[in-house]
């Protein structure tokens, strides 16, 4: 497989997304960017972790733990799933996209690439997840 090397000039307001499925088909995409505040998105951020009414710890075999352990998730009152978190080894970062995802594109109305950007500070300050790229889960 020969790889090739692709310059793209990027206008000033734009960056470049590149869908994960649409790696193999070569599709990049020029998205336009808008200003959000980073204390204001940690704040909101922070407001939807909060809100969550159930947390639940998993073994390395995915069954309930009753022990805290790295991996747990995070649910809302009706018992949907809004976030899974997996520290140290195979660390993660998973958002539901039925859930979370539609209040953070109302909210701040930009596009999944710049939340994540917006995402890392908040999963390294609370949960210590450095270099690790949160993505949304189609439960």
């Amino acid at each position: 497989m020969s790889t090739k090397e692709l310059k793209i000039e990027v206008p000033k307001g734009y960056e470049i997304g590149i869908e994960k499925s649409d790696l193999r088909a070569g599709k990049v995409y020029l998205i336009k960017t808008q200003q959000v505040d980073q204390q204001e998105f940690d704040e909101f951020f922070r407001c939807l972790l909060n809100g969550a009414s159930k947390l639940v710890f998993y073994d390395d075999s995915c069954t309930v733990s009753v022990l805290p352990t790295s991996h747990f998730m995070l649910y809302d009152s009706y018992g949907d799933w809004l976030f899974d978190v997996r520290t140290g080894k195979n660390a993660r970062f998973w958002y539901s996209c039925y859930k979370v995802l539609p209040l953070l594109e109302k909210k701040f109305g930009v596009s999944t690439l710049q939340l994540s950007h917006l995402m890392i500070p908040m999963m390294e300050e609370l949960f210590g997840l450095k270099g690790v790229t949160p993505d949304t889960y189609f439960p």
